[in-house]
């Protein structure tokens, strides 16, 4: 285990809401009329099952992902629950108690879960409690398709995000943990988007996963650096962080692309609050053939990728087999250069212009057909 992921679990609380983080969050508030509520869990170790099934890293990575929602993700409560904590009783708790409590129909639920699973390849996929049992955890467990259910009924979050990483080589007693992947979840409502660490049945190397979503909802997602993460940029960015570990991750549920998972990030802010200084390793190393920049506002714009030189243009340019990630966009408006980061990941038109604040922002592929930004 990495000294940083040692560092961020012993400074997370494991069973409460993160303390001491709040107070700094309510002063940046970038969202007072919507409520932003996690509810991370993490399970290496379980009380009825032998260590050599035990997980290196799922309980460091839901760390991880709890203090990035709560100081880059800007969520305004995270909940923590891991190993002996996240029982059944006390995760059932959280989301009938206290996630009830904070989350209505303008509001986001994210549950992300890192450990044990059964059943995918039974037909009854199930995530595994700290108490749960092998033999019994379609009981003494939670059934996603009953899970499902009972999140929707107790939360009643307007947009929701159920996130897992619970599909693994190990077994026990001849049973597989395999548990669900995002295909596999019956019951969903609408605006709830599933994303799982890889596809049904096909086993996640324990401890890839953990970081580069919490990267990615840090703010190194925002292909638009518009200060948002929505569904779209997250499963663009974690199909391209997650090739470079040969792994790749599923989505399903029923949502729409611009569902905003999270509001008020740092674009290209990281997991350790920085800006992503290693891009190899938090963009990868794929190439975009073709990219085509469209200016709507401003006088000599340039447009740098991050293996290219700064290219000049007219009121559009097409940059060439540059390796995804940040490109750098300037020019000229009024006289004053304006500037701008966005993440080019696929390729196709970005179309860009001058945002509220006077900075350059392009709205991506999938989007182009929308409004220049700020307008």
């Amino acid at each position: 285990m990495s000294t940083s992921r040692i560092a961020t679990t012993l400074s997370v609380s494991l069973a409460l809401a993160l303390p001491g983080l709040a107070s700094a969050q309510a002063k940046r508030d970038p969202h007072p009329n919507k409520t932003y509520v996690a509810v991370v869990i993490g399970l290496s170790a379980y009380e009825n099952m032998p260590e050599e099934v035990e997980l290196d890293f799922a309980r460091s990575d839901a760390a991880t992902v709890a203090e990035a929602l709560q100081q880059q993700g800007a969520y305004d409560h995270v909940f923590l629950l891991s190993d002996r904590n996240a029982t059944k009783e006390a995760i059932t708790e959280v989301f009938r108690e206290k996630a009830a409590q904070l989350t209505g129909p303008k509001d986001v639920l994210l549950v992300y879960f890192a450990g044990h699973g059964i059943g995918s390849d039974l037909g009854i996929p199930t995530l595994l409690a700290y108490d749960s049992t092998v033999q019994n955890g379609h009981e003494d467990g939670f059934p996603v398709e009953q899970l499902a259910t009972d999140i929707a009924t107790w939360t009643r979050a307007g947009s929701t995000i159920l996130v897992t990483d619970a599909v693994h080589k190990n077994q026990l007693d001849g049973i597989y943990f395999y548990g669900p992947s995002a295909t596999q979840w019956a019951g969903i409502g609408p605006n709830t988007m599933l994303v799982s660490a890889t596809p049904k049945e096909t086993p996640a190397t324990d401890g890839v996963f953990g970081l580069p979503f919490a990267d990615g909802v840090s703010g190194a997602a925002d292909q638009n650096a518009d200060g948002k993460i929505t569904a779209r940029e997250l499963q663009e960015y974690l199909v391209s962080r997650m090739e470079t570990v040969n792994q790749t991750p599923a989505f399903g549920g029923t949502f729409q692309p611009d569902m905003v998972i999270a509001d008020g990030v740092v674009p290209g802010a990281t997991a350790t609050g920085n800006d992503a200084l290693d891009n190899k390793i938090v963009y990868g190393e794929h190439e975009v053939y073709a990219a085509k920049f469209v200016f709507r506002d401003g006088t000599n714009p340039t447009v740098q990728c991050r293996d290219k030189e700064a290219q000049p243009c007219d009121s559009s340019c097409y940059v060439r087999n540059f390796l995804a990630g940040p490109c750098t966009i300037t020019a000229f408006h009024l006289g004053q250069q304006v500037k701008g980061v966005i993440l080019a990941m696929v390729p196709g038109k970005y179309d860009c212009g001058l945002r509220a604040d006077k900075s350059l922002a392009c709205l991506p592929p999938a989007q182009t057909s929308g409004p220049t930004p700020g307008r």
